[in-house]
């Protein structure tokens, strides 16, 4: 097969799946509907930093040639994550299942830059194309719904900018996290320059909100990130940092081995939650639910898919 995978890289994989895929979206859609939104969202990515430091200061860092690299993915990492915020509000469901193009994004950069294409296979390629169907009739059918019952398909439109702006900034970042493994820097410096540049795009937001609302004291800042729910906040930051921290610990091995695997997790476990615990299923037409089990049994097949 040309080269060896380690046995081991199903334990990081496991552990970004509970972290990433089931803890951090349950949060954050809480969070997201909180009417401090910013001020949640800046807390977390102060206690993203905080965590980061800690394991940098344990873990060692030294200066890496890609840092510079790192800084400004980071940065427009700040972005992307606020447009995933501003999709989950409207619905966790389809965020869930649009966000798959992430992955697609972070394998096509993996296939012509890093020539992980070896351990593509039909059946793998079979499983994405259902769930790119079930992304695709989902939509088709949630305007049509829309347009019959005469509502506003603005909140549609929202949602897919913010879903356009996070897919291709992830995907971005998934590749650059791979392209700097095989670069070896180590997990310790990416997380300090990721929430470094992070933190600077945190900045930014509320220099924006300063401009459209006014000028914010820093009285009142602080008083508006201690009126969030700071326990949530915090649980939530934990499982960002250790979600990227499994994550960079997965891509030891090629991605093109365990991004499929983050496909399914990514797409099935937050569409559970948002169904059946915040009660989104509510909303969903008859024909939706064909389209979301088409896109489940896509993921399966990639599951059981051997590269």
């Amino acid at each position: 097969m040309g080269r060896e995978v380690h046995m081991v890289w199903y334990i990081p994989v496991v552990l970004k799946i509970i972290v990433g895929n089931c803890i951090t979206p349950y949060c954050v859609k809480r969070l997201s509907n909180a009417e401090e939104r910013l001020s949640s969202f800046s807390l977390m990515y102060l206690f993203c930093l905080l965590f980061a430091g800690i394991v940098a200061f344990f873990g060692g860092i030294s200066w890496h040639v890609g840092m510079s690299i790192l800084l400004v993915g980071g940065f427009a990492n700040t972005f992307a994550s606020y447009t995933y915020w501003r999709a989950m509000k409207i619905s966790m469901t389809k965020t869930s299942l649009y966000g798959f193009f992430t992955d697609i994004v972070s394998m096509a950069f993996c296939y012509v830059f890093l020539h992980e294409d070896a351990f593509l296979t039909l059946s793998i390629a079979i499983g994405i194309a259902l769930v790119i169907i079930s992304v695709i009739g989902y939509a088709i059918t949630d305007y049509r719904k829309k347009a019959k019952d005469k509502g506003d398909n603005g909140e549609n439109i929202r949602l897919y900018l913010y879903v356009g702006i996070f897919v291709l900034i992830w995907g971005s970042a998934l590749f650059m996290m791979r392209y700097l493994m095989v670069g070896h820097m180590s997990a310790p410096n990416f997380l300090l320059g990721w929430y470094s540049g992070s933190m600077v795009g945190v900045l930014v937001l509320w220099g924006v909100r300063a401009r459209t609302h006014g000028k914010i004291g820093i009285t009142a800042l602080i008083q508006g990130m201690m009126n969030t729910e700071i326990g949530v906040t915090a649980i939530t930051a934990v499982a960002v940092v250790a979600s990227l921290l499994f994550t960079y610990w997965a891509y030891e091995t090629p991605q093109v081995i365990v991004q499929p695997i983050f496909m399914i997790s990514a797409v099935v476990m937050p569409v559970l939650i948002g169904l059946f615990l915040y009660s989104e299923r509510k909303k969903i037409h008859h024909a939706q639910w064909l389209y979301l089990a088409i896109g489940i049994i896509g993921a399966f097949v990639v599951a059981i898919s051997k590269p």
